[in-house]
């Protein structure tokens, strides 16, 4: 851990530097459906999904036999107990499409070349948003293509761009308290360090090497 600035933690150091966390991750239903031959060489495919993130309310931090020594008007050997950093996430949902198209080239060769779109709502509340985990609601539009070399090998392409929506926390919804493994009795007015103006936007590229041995 980085130790305070403060002047009692001069001389202090820390013996120690294993410890376990504990989460817990969302259930995820994912519905969906194809439909091919609209069109000739042709499919495409609409999905819905659905995750409980509200089950992920906090990570909790547990120091394997971590102490702080020589800290100032502490005792000579302060042993770290265990940290909760709060979560509090919402379930969130997302709605999907894409679309295929092949076109046979001759002697085994083929190109196929695809598109989607995908809008995702954020599952993280304002109050609780952070740079520990940006995420906006965001719209991600992708692009990609595949070229298969005969039947054994096939070379896949993807462009993806990432378009979240800026979000403003103030400082009277903010509340993310800052992490202090000391144990303190807790302030009647605690300092939050999560408000301001979250901002992110991604360019997402893929390459791939597929090979068929059938």
């Amino acid at each position: 851990m980085r130790l305070p600035s403060t002047a009692y933690f001069d001389n202090a150091w820390q013996q120690g530097d294993k410890l376990r966390v504990k989460m817990t991750f969302p259930a995820i239903l994912r519905l969906g459906v194809e439909a091919r031959e609209l069109l000739p060489r042709t499919r495409t495919e609409l999905a819905w999904v659905y995750e409980r993130w509200s089950s992920h309310d906090r990570i909790t931090v547990s120091p394997q036999d971590i102490y702080l020594r020589d800290v100032e008007l502490f005792p000579p050997q302060y042993k770290v107990g265990d940290v909760a950093v709060p979560r509090n996430f919402k379930d969130t949902w997302s709605l999907r499409w894409g679309l295929e198209h092949w076109e046979k080239l001759g002697d085994g060769y083929q190109i196929d070349l695809r598109m989607g779109v995908m809008y995702e709502k954020s599952a993280i509340p304002s109050p609780y948003l952070t740079t520990l985990t940006l995420d906006l609601d965001k719209v991600i539009v992708g692009l990609g293509t595949s070229v298969h070399l005969h039947k054994t090998w096939r070379v896949d392409l993807l462009y993806a761009r990432v378009f979240g929506f800026s979000r403003k926390v103030s400082t009277d919804e903010a509340r993310f308290g800052m992490i202090n493994p000391v144990r303190s009795t807790p302030a009647d007015y605690p300092d939050y360090v999560n408000a301001g103006k979250y901002e992110a936007s991604a360019h997402l590229l893929g390459l791939g090497l597929a090979v068929n041995y059938m």
